[in-house]
């Protein structure tokens, strides 16, 4: 009997108090991580260069708006509008040197056009102290510019337009296109462009075959390349790209297949591009934030299912500033995929595969879990969507027509 009972309570230790005090040690790390430095994140970003996507409203004005406090020169980029104006104008004057601002009105969906003006981004006001700084790059000549360098480019630019699929339809002016594209080929687009400004700035000539297309061009030349960078290029790579996802990047439900489906394709990209730049330093962050009190968040209410409510109501809504400080708080203290939300930490923890973790012996004691209670979460999700659709719910939609309506930057 002693050696059965000791068994139970081994047992009992194993699966139960030890992951209990694994999850612990998990939320006091991500309690603790969040907390932002002031004086570190000024002395990581005064005189820095950096690049805000999505830089007009909502998380991306606060991010830009905390760098700019800090002592960065910040660039907004943004399609042109009144409120990348009056984003510019707000972000200037909490800067603690307003010239050190400017904006770049772009649509970050067309390539060639974001690739176009990053060629000019990439080059910095001869004269330190031009005026000429604080304007968009719409107004300023090239030829008063010298090649210049981005130090933390944050690609945040995104919309959500949540909606069952089945009222996504429509071809023209399609919902789940804008998503996709507005979401995830912005921020492809932006890094690709600024890889191609940093390879055309160095002035190298690829031998590349006529028949060979999108491959890796420097293994044609005799110049030694580390992850398709050579040592001149990669001396002009952002010290870190950071890359917006959502707590939807970790999981979905009814609602959101094109935004969720763009969410964890950026979780991917970043995935990939922390691998590749890995050899070259270059650190690559996945912010994934939980619901933000925002222009976009409240415009995405308005075609949203009521079911949809009810199921994000588990997350807690925070204001743009709050969340881009925890998530600032969360790069500077080196984490791959910092978050500002509990729920978004803990999702991570149970569906991280290809990441680094914070915390790996905590979070694999107390995977098993989470896994456990995300299940019956879901499985409260399954009962909620069922419910509903017996009251009819499911046909109170926003969006019945599939009109491209509603989101923000």
């Amino acid at each position: 009997m002693e050696i059965g009972a000791a068994l139970v309570l081994l047992a009992v230790l194993l699966v139960v108090v030890v992951p209990v005090l694994a999850v612990v040690k998990i939320v006091t790390a991500f309690l603790l991580s969040i907390r932002l430095n002031e004086t570190q994140l000024t002395q990581k970003v005064r005189g820095r260069h950096v690049v805000v996507t999505g830089g007009s409203r909502g998380l991306g004005l606060s991010l830009a708006t905390r760098f700019a406090r800090s002592g960065a020169n910040v660039t907004l980029v943004a399609r042109a509008s009144p409120s990348l104006d009056a984003a510019l104008s707000s972000v200037a004057a909490a800067a603690a040197n307003p010239a050190s601002v400017r904006a770049v009105a772009v649509d970050l969906s067309d390539y060639l056009a974001t690739k176009e003006k990053i060629a000019v981004l990439l080059k910095e006001v001869i004269t330190s102290k031009s005026s000429h700084f604080l304007n968009t790059v719409n107004n300023i000549n090239n030829n008063d510019y010298k090649t210049g360098k981005i130090d933390w480019l944050i690609a945040n630019a995104g919309a959500s337009y949540p909606d069952f699929l089945a009222n996504q339809l429509s071809v023209e002016n399609s919902l789940v296109d804008a998503t996709i594209s507005t979401n995830y080929y912005t921020a492809l687009n932006i890094i690709r462009s600024v890889f191609a400004a940093i390879k055309e700035s160095t002035n190298i000539t690829h031998n590349i075959p006529a028949n060979i297309t999108n491959s890796s061009a420097d293994i044609t030349t005799q110049k030694p390349t580390v992850s398709g960078f050579t040592p001149a290029e990669s001396a002009l790579l952002p010290s870190k790209i950071i890359i917006v996802g959502s707590t939807l990047s970790f999981i979905s439900f009814l609602g959101y297949s094109a935004y969720s489906s763009s969410k964890y394709a950026l979780r991917g990209l970043a995935d990939s591009l922390r691998s590749e730049l890995l050899p070259l330093n270059i650190n690559v962050h996945f912010l994934h934030p939980g619901n933000m009190d925002t222009p976009g968040y409240i415009v995405e209410n308005t075609s949203k299912p009521s079911i949809v409510k009810k199921i994000d109501g588990a997350s807690q809504l925070v204001s743009a500033g709050d969340a881009a400080d925890a998530l600032i708080a969360g790069v500077l203290v080196d984490r791959y995929a910092p978050t500002n939300d509990l729920i978004s930490e803990l999702l991570r923890v149970s569906g991280s595969v290809s990441a680094p973790r914070p915390n790996p012996v905590s979070e694999v004691l107390g995977v098993g879990l989470l896994v456990f209670i995300f299940n019956i979460y879901l499985a409260f999700i399954d009962w909620d969507i069922a419910k509903d659709a017996k009251k009819g719910g499911f046909l109170i939609s926003g969006t019945s027509n599939g009109s491209n309506s509603g989101g923000s930057e």
